[in-house]
């Protein structure tokens, strides 16, 4: 089998579900599993050739009248396999670039209220990414009555651990301000 980054195994379980353009595939990456994952056109669409070229997908031009004509791709045979092998080979050990801890790392370097202020953002924003799972878990229960019955809520699990960790990031960011807080009175 041919080395595949993780990019091609994201495209290839985006197409398992349905056949897709790039514009799609970008499209549903961004309304399914942006939380956890993102791709860029730029990254797209060279992924996509480069599958197309290892026969995991087939391309289709579709014309449309008074509109550019566009490329739907559909998972192989062959790739469905190697997705599924990819499925079940060990996780890789991830490796978390969080800028707001290499910031507050060194954040002895500026004024305590600097810290306070961009942890006080990062809360802001994992308060408003809660917001938006807990609206997407909605619409799922409410509109996607077609998941199959006989097999675990795959989709739902994701967005669990996804409000798990949001959570665990909104109480770390209270007990940091608060930390934060108390320093900054103790410098004055």
């Amino acid at each position: 089998m041919a080395h595949i980054n993780t990019t091609q195994y994201a495209l290839l379980g985006m197409l398992s579900y349905m056949p897709m353009s790039g514009y799609d595939l970008k499209k549903f990456i961004d309304q399914s599993i942006s939380f956890f994952w993102s791709e860029n056109y730029g990254h797209i669409y060279p992924v996509l050739k480069k599958l197309e070229q290892e026969k995991f997908v087939t391309k289709r031009v579709e014309h449309n009248q008074g509109k550019p004509s566009k490329n739907i791709y559909s998972i192989t045979q062959e790739g469905l396999s190697v997705l599924t092998d990819w499925l079940a080979a060990p996780v890789q050990k991830e490796i978390y670039r969080l800028e707001i801890l290499l910031k507050l790392f060194f954040g002895y370097l500026t004024e305590t209220g600097t810290m306070i202020e961009k942890v006080a953002v990062h809360k802001k924003t994992a308060e408003k990414t809660l917001r938006e799972l807990l609206d997407i878990e909605n619409h799922i229960n409410t509109q996607h009555h077609d998941l199959p019955k006989n097999k675990p809520p795959y989709q739902l699990l994701c967005l669990n651990y996804g409000k798990h960790f949001y959570n665990m990031v909104i109480k770390w960011c209270d007990e940091t301000l608060g930390i934060l807080q108390a320093a900054k009175n103790n410098q004055q």
